[in-house]
């Protein structure tokens, strides 16, 4: 057999790993990973050799191997990175912006759906900037509309949008097309204006909430997730309490938490004000606690609903229940919900009644009514 490593270590720090692994036969960097089945044919007759290959290649369309239940997949619409955050190697490590052409996204996507997946979930470093590199600012709503003509999706998740990308027209798809979900990923890194313009992120927050406000009055029950990073290089208690308190007011349906944490080459790491771990550790465990409550709060709200839930996997928790996902869920970070196994079989979306809540999940049954499903 023969070990290839790939992804942005391999290529951020390929010669210290060729030192400390030298049992991998190769490491390929990111715009090699096309070139893995290559190399390991390559390799095989040549065990033990310890040549290593870094092949170049671009996106490859083709035959995915799905590492999530089959009726779910990621589906990438551009790689690399344009932007300028101070505290993020991905531009250096990525490359900058590259749009994938739309019809090679569409190739791929009807393939998965041929496959029998059911929800796309795309991702990029920024999602929203989709076609901006191609002198393009409308090219995601006219790629979702694309998508949502392909027959076999139901679902279609936006990912890692951007605060200044997210526009007039994104949300009118957002809103008329059924297959697009109201669920919106943006990461927003911070609040505070003095923060966020350390971090090189946009940092008017009266704009921040003003893009909020307009995206639930546009896309009404829309599910919100974020992202902040917690004791950034200066960051002092007030700075963080302007945070705190824009978590209140918003009312975020699930957030993400990192401390902050210097990456190698990045400007805010040479910045001379580091937040010691312990005050970082402390505003953390502040501020998840306001988030969880406000994300626990808002799963018991839709109790007594009705929702569809798209079923993904036995429960490894209740054993007479599988697990799944309404529309507001997206998959392995947000809460889930319970369904009895008599309900669903996997892969299968279905109309349920939320009865309870617990945390961040939900429990379902059947409706009054019949289920509709599919």
């Amino acid at each position: 057999r023969a070990v290839v490593v790939t992804g942005c270590m391999a290529t951020s720090h390929r010669r210290l790993l060729e030192e400390r692994f030298p049992e991998v036969d190769a490491f390929l960097d990111l715009e090699s990973e096309a070139a893995v089945a290559e190399t390991l044919r390559r390799l095989l007759p040549r065990k033990g050799t310890g040549k290593r290959r870094a092949a170049r290649a671009r996106f490859a369309p083709g035959a995915r191997l799905l590492l999530t239940p089959p009726h779910t997949a990621y589906l990438r619409i551009a790689d690399g990175c344009s932007r300028a955050c101070s505290f993020c190697t991905i531009p250096r490590i990525r490359g900058p912006y590259r749009s994938r052409p739309m019809e090679e996204v569409i190739a791929e996507a009807e393939a998965l759906a041929a496959a029998g997946v059911k929800e796309l979930n795309l991702i990029a470093q920024d999602s929203t900037a989709y076609g901006l590199d191609l002198g393009n600012r409308g090219l995601l709503p006219e790629l979702l509309g694309q998508l949502a003509s392909i027959g076999g999706i139901r679902w279609i998740r936006i990912l890692y949008a951007y605060p200044t990308e997210v526009t007039a027209e994104l949300l009118e798809v957002m809103a008329c097309e059924e297959k697009v979900l109201p669920y919106l990923d943006l990461p927003l890194q911070h609040a505070s204006p003095a923060v966020l313009k350390a971090m090189r992120r946009p940092h008017r927050p009266e704009h921040l909430e003003g893009l909020i406000k307009r995206v639930r009055g546009v896309v009404p029950g829309i599910s919100l997730r974020t992202a902040f990073i917690i004791g950034f290089p200066g960051e002092s208690e007030a700075e963080f309490k302007q945070l705190l308190d824009f978590c209140s007011a918003m009312e975020f349906d699930h957030v993400g938490l990192f401390t902050y944490s210097p990456e190698e080459g990045t400007d805010a790491a040479r910045l001379p004000t580091p937040v010691p771990a312990e005050v970082q550790q402390e505003r953390y465990s502040r501020l998840a606690e306001t988030v969880q409550s406000i994300s626990a709060h808002k799963a018991a709200g839709r109790v007594g609903s009705t929702t569809d839930v798209l079923v993904d996997a036995p429960s490894d928790v209740f054993p007479d229940f599988q697990r799944g996902r309404h529309p507001g869920q997206a998959p392995d970070i947000d809460g889930v919900v319970y369904v009895p196994r008599t309900m669903a079989s996997l892969g299968q979306i279905l109309s349920c009644r939320l009865t309870a809540s617990q945390g961040y999940d939900l429990f379902a049954e059947k409706p009054e009514a019949s289920p509709r499903c599919s």
